[in-house]
């Protein structure tokens, strides 16, 4: 499921404006831990996500 989900909620990332909505979609899915988008200098995040400095 995890990589329909993936796959499904990167098609819908067009521009910088359609991360946040990419991962709504992620979140609406049950079972669904987790999701980010990241798409030129915009990134979204929801969920058991953890952002650590590189």
């Amino acid at each position: 499921m995890a990589d329909a989900v993936a796959t499904a909620a990167g098609n819908l990332v067009q521009s910088e404006q359609d991360v946040q909505r990419a991962v709504d979609f992620a979140a609406s899915v049950t079972g669904v831990a987790g999701a980010i988008a990241i798409k030129g200098e915009k990134l979204a995040a929801w969920g058991q996500i953890k952002l650590v400095p590189m």
